[in-house]
């Protein structure tokens, strides 16, 4: 496996300590900056490239003297990873797995990684609510964490968000049962 990743690496992949302006593969000037992924700031990557022409994805490393200071991922990064945590962690007390199953422990820590902004944290703090599990139900408050989820494009709340409020408005009532019937 090892020695697999390395060959796959070594022919889709240059490492350079230097900011490129043509592609180092093949000299193509069609060369592009991309997107870094969420591994790149800890890795020590600074920028992605990829060659139009040829292909290859071109990382350009910290240079020697920046190589030397401290590697700490940024803020949002680390945010993600402590968001990714906690709702791991939520999963775990909701299913029973490797825990006891507590749902008042799976509600605390969905309700810690929805408001660090994890979107599948925020479904689960709408479907706990609506069903009053680990906190009082409250239709209005899981509307809300809905439609924060929806916003960033998770597909369930997409999905629910619709169901809720087509229930609140027919009903204008504060408990909702049959929505959540589907979820």
């Amino acid at each position: 496996m090892n020695s697999l990743s390395n060959v796959l690496k070594k022919s889709s992949t240059l490492l350079v300590d230097f900011t490129p302006e043509d592609c180092p593969a093949c000299g193509c000037p069609r060369f592009e900056r991309i997107a870094r992924n969420p591994f790149d700031k800890v890795l020590g990557r600074t920028a992605r490239y990829v060659c139009i022409k040829c292909g290859k994805t071109t990382l350009q490393m910290n240079s020697v003297a920046e190589s030397n200071a401290p590697n700490q991922p940024d803020a949002v990064f680390d945010g993600e990873m402590e968001a990714c945590k906690k709702f791991v962690i939520g999963n775990r007390y909701a299913k029973g797995d490797g825990v006891k199953k507590n749902e008042q422990a799976a509600y605390n820590c969905f309700v810690q990684a929805a408001e660090l902004g994890h979107s599948g944290a925020q479904v689960n703090v709408g479907i706990f609510l609506l069903r009053g599990i680990g906190a009082a139900q409250d239709t209005h408050a899981a509307l809300e964490w809905f439609e924060s989820a929806a916003k960033q494009g998770n597909q369930k709340a997409l999905n629910l968000l619709p169901k809720v409020k087509a229930f609140l408005d027919k009903s204008g009532v504060k408990s909702v049962e049959r929505p959540t019937d589907a979820l």
